[in-house]
């Protein structure tokens, strides 16, 4: 006989998640049974962890008193059930043969926390429940059951799905083939929220098990957009549709559910991905952000990666990004700014972010190229390099470093320097890698600093060096070098008169010319240490201004004329005495004596012979522009490396043949100055006899009998010799003089505004003291660009109209007035009633024709002919007189209308004599054409008439 079962459901212990206490749910499943005597009634027993921390739980099963013929066993839960999950074991009921009627069984279930240490346990928890087993009329075991098992996560969290699925095992418990049939619908209770319009279903919704099997079928929840954050629980029911038990199907129920947390989740969207940029430049892109969650959430937008510091939001980083139904959208103005912190042109990424709080949700990456920087550093070996002798060189290193991120190619350069003095680098640029390669980051060459001869040892040179980019551009760093220089002594004199010839009781002056060859400025002493005279002559030194004075300053690579000052006190004719003087330069300590002439190389020694005589020795000299104009003072203008050449006559006034000597003074370092005397330099004294000579009036010059001139002693004498010699009719007596020719040379390195006083004494070399002779020359450095226009002939000419080959030419000569070679644009104004003006230029001249004009190069002082034809109308235009006056124009190029001059040239132009062509003059045309105008009046009057 089959007895059918009643299965039973305990109705579910709502959890309260409130507390820190055990918290349990306790269910048996089904919750009554039927079975036969000599059968075992076997219950599902679950135990619910509602609480917030694993509990142990103990289980015990008890009947009632009047349960004859029943005993009840359970099984333990071995392990801590987690929060949100369950346990389950089984509830055995057994009848014995002589169990009658029903029998409740009670289960208690004690839960006690088992919590992370440190916290502490709550309060345990109690639960407890009955089932009731009823004896059948028969005997054997169930016949049907069925038990569901929902797979975990049985309460999971959404994370933005469009659907979750539970995976639930059917499992049939009976003894015979079941159909179950499955059902979900919500439910309702503390902390659940029953919404219908969520979509359930479970697929398949009916299985066919055999005993002892069990089935799978999938519960699909699908999830709209934007849902709302809440907790979600739905049962799943089996029930076995073939148990035709008038009491109830076997069933069995299953609890499960779905929290929807509040979603912030995003996407971003770039308008660039990728951006190449020089560093410190500034590149921007849009970032879009879209809301992927369920709620309006305040986005802020953050930056990831090893280079994110580059970039930046332009405005606020943060704003509210609002759901929109979905369509919610932000966007945010990315600057991204990227340093040299990387190598040249290495492509390097980073994460733009959408964040929560400190919690990214959504990002995108970002790749920068960056550019090279460029720069660089330049240090010395030496900061300084000191007591450089003249003339000799020295070395150092220049080191530079890349600062830039990428390899480059650097130039070197130094700044302008004294003129003599020189830098000479190795190389002028250096190549190196990046500054993030430390083997190969810098360069090093070596400059050399190279002295002139004449170096001053007060010289203190700071040179710049400059490293700089390859092509052009300003300097990425400079270093100074200090170079100072070597004190060098040295010195040398001559004296241009070592004998002088004076009067009794007067005195005779000797020059003595000492150079300081040395580079720095040294004190010298003058000293008489012998005489021959006995007593001695009086003696003393003089400067040029006339100051007594023994020691005198004289400054590097300088000059100075002392003199010895001798009182003539014999009495005899012919007298004199003998001086041996030092000059001791008092700042060289050097005494030795290398040359082995008895002197201290940091002395020198002259000797001097002064003589008492009655006779005149002296000198005189002006400037003889030509035989009538004679001046002692000149100016001139010259450009830089202009020259000038001036006569001089040069006269001894003294009563023998003598030599002459010449001081030169002014001009040092602006101009040189050369004396050329019979077409040699002169370089010394030059002999000017006295006496009378052969003078050529027409050539200017004297009569030379071989290298000797012609001389007599008087003027009859020389006559004499002059008829001797047959040259009665070229010659005739002259007082003798000596032409000697002064050259003037600017130096190329002046400049226009220079300028000085060149002064120029003549002396006897027995009698230095009379300075008599003396001119000067006052020179302005300036460049002069200027021309003159000469019109050679008339200015005005005539023509007839219609004679073939008869235009008139004018012939010009331009002139350049100006103190330089000069390019010169020459041109004439434009033709007017058809005439016209053609230029041309004399052959051999430098010139070049263009079209309109012509260019010249004219040297200083010298002329080009130019010729300009003009050329008269023809046709109607000839038949009347006509006056054509135009401008001829020459201007410096350099210059153009500030140095422009002008003249201006006219033609006459007639019309041929015959017929009635020689009276048609404008004067007789404007008579007719009032004739005619008369007549026309008068015919009119009369037809009104």
């Amino acid at each position: 006989m089959l007895f059918s079962l009643v299965p039973a459901l305990a109705t579910p212990v709502v959890a309260d998640d409130s507390g820190r206490d055990a918290n349990i749910r306790l269910t048996i499943s089904p919750s009554a049974q039927t079975v036969n005597p000599g059968e075992t009634a076997e219950y599902t027993v679950r135990v619910y962890n509602d609480g917030a921390n694993p509990v142990s739980v103990n289980l015990a099963a008890n009947n009632e008193q009047d349960c004859t013929g029943f005993s009840a066993a359970i099984g333990q839960i071995g392990q801590p059930i987690e929060s949100g999950d369950n346990a389950e074991t089984f509830l055995n009921v057994t009848l014995a043969q002589n169990a009658e009627g029903s029998c409740i069984t009670t289960v208690n279930a004690n839960a006690n926390e088992q919590p992370t240490p440190p916290d502490q346990p709550g309060a345990p928890a109690q639960k407890s429940a009955d089932v009731e087993t009823t004896s059948g009329d028969g005997s054997g075991s169930t016949l049907f059951g069925v038990e569901l098992t929902v797979d975990a996560p049985v309460n999971p969290t959404w994370n933005g799905e469009d659907e979750i699925t539970w995976d639930v095992e059917v499992e049939n418990t009976g003894r015979v083939q079941e159909t179950v049939e499955l059902t979900v619908d919500p439910r309702s209770g503390s902390g659940c929220k029953s919404d219908g319009s969520l979509s359930i279903d479970v697929s398949p919704s009916s299985v066919q098990i055999d005993n002892g099997s069990s089935e799978w079928v999938t519960v699909t929840v699908q999830v709209p957009e934007g849902k709302e954050s809440d907790k979600y629980c739905w049962e799943i029911e089996g029930v076995v549709t073939n148990d035709q038990n008038p009491n109830g199907s076997a069933s069995d129920v299953e609890e499960f559910s779905l929290f929807i947390p509040e979603l912030k989740k995003c996407d971003v969207t770039l308008s660039k991905s990728s951006l190449s940029l020089e560093p410190g430049e500034t590149g921007t892109l849009l970032a879009t952000f879209s809301n992927e969650g369920n709620t309006d959430w305040q986005i802020n937008v953050g930056f990831n990666g090893s280079k994110s510091s580059w970039a930046g939001v332009d405005g606020a980083s943060s704003g509210m990004l609002n759901y929109d139904s979905g369509n919610g959208e932000k966007e945010f103005t990315i600057e991204i700014t990227p340093d040299d912190s990387v190598e040249a042109n290495s492509q390097n990424s980073f994460y733009i972010e959408g964040k929560d709080g400190n919690f990214w949700k959504c990002r995108g990456e970002v790749t920068v190229t960056v550019g090279q920087s460029r720069g660089a550093t330049i240090s010395l070996g030496n900061t300084g390099i000191y007591d450089i002798p003249p003339g000799q060189d020295r070395s150092t290193t220049l080191t530079v470093t890349n600062t830039g991120n990428g390899p480059d190619t650097f130039r070197v350069a130094a700044s302008s320097l004294p003129a003599g003095w020189s830098v000479t680098l190795e190389s002028s640029t250096i190549s190196t890698q990046s500054r993030f390669n430390n083997a190969e980051k810098s360069g090093t060459i070596d400059v050399t600093i190279s002295l002139p001869l004449d170096a001053l040892a007060t010289e203190e040179v700071t040179i710049v060096f400059s490293v700089l980019p390859q092509s052009s551009g300003g300097a990425y760093d400079t270093a100074e070098l200090v170079a100072t220089v070597k004190a060098v002594h040295a010195m040398s004199g001559e004296t241009p008169a070592d004998d002088q010839t004076g009067r009794s009781d007067t005195t005779v002056q000797f020059p003595i010319v000492v150079n300081n060859d040395g580079n720095t400025l040294d004190r010298f002493r003058f000293s008489v240490i012998s005489q021959t005279a006995q007593p001695a002559w009086g003696k003393h030194f003089e400067t040029e201004d006339g100051t007594i004075a023994t020691e005198v300053d004289i400054p590097a690579r300088g000059t100075i004329t002392m003199y010895l000052v001798v009182s003539i006190d014999g009495e005899e004719e012919l007298e004199s005495t003998r001086l041996t003087v030092r000059v001791t330069n008092l700042g060289d300590n050097n005494n030795g004596d290398s040359d082995e002439n008895g002197v201290p190389d940091n002395q020198l020694e002259f000797m001097f012979r002064a003589i008492l005589s009655d006779r005149d020795f002296a000198m005189d000299v002006i400037i003889m522009n030509n035989a009538d104009d004679l001046s002692r003072n000149e100016v001139l203008i010259l450009p830089p490396g202009g020259t000038q050449s001036f006569d001089l006559k040069v006269t001894n006034t003294g009563d023998l043949t003598d030599e002459a000597i010449f001081d030169f003074s002014g001009l040092t370092g602006i101009a040189s100055r050369e004396l050329i005397y019979r077409g040699m330099p002169v370089e010394g004294p030059i002999t000017i006899p006295k006496g009378w000579g052969a003078f050529n009036e027409t050539t200017g010059t004297f009569y030379y009998d071989g290298n000797s001139p012609l001389l007599g002693s008087t003027e009859d004498k020389i006559f004499e010799k002059i008829v001797d010699n047959g040259i009665v009719d070229s010659h005739v007596p002259m007082p003798f003089y000596a032409i000697i020719t002064l050259e003037i040379e600017v130096n190329n390195g002046a400049e226009n505004g220079d300028g000085g006083l060149l002064e120029l004494v003549v002396t006897s070399v027995s009698n230095a003291a009379n300075r008599s002779g003396k001119v000067t020359f006052s020179l302005s450095v300036e460049t002069v660009l200027d021309a003159e226009l000469i019109v050679l002939g008339d200015d005005e000419k005539d023509v007839t109209f219609g004679q073939i080959g008869k235009s008139p030419r004018f012939e010009v000569d331009v002139m350049n007035t100006g103190n330089i070679e000069s390019e010169f644009k020459i041109f004439s104004s434009v033709g007017v009633r058809g005439w016209n003006v053609i230029l041309g230029y004399e052959s051999g001249a430098e010139c070049q024709d263009k079209g309109d004009h012509i260019i010249c190069m004219i040297p200083a002082g010298e002329t080009v002919q130019i010729t300009a034809k003009v050329n008269p109308p023809g046709g109607e235009t000839a038949e009347v007189e006509d006056v054509f006056t135009f401008t001829l124009s020459v201007e410096p190029t350099e210059i153009g209308l500030a140095g422009r001059e002008n003249i201006k040239l006219t033609v006459n132009g007639e019309p041929e004599q015959f017929a009635l062509n020689s009276l048609i003059t404008p004067n007789v045309l404007y008579g007719i054409g009032a004739l005619v105008l008369i007549g026309f009046a008068s015919l009119i009057l009369r037809r009104r008439k």
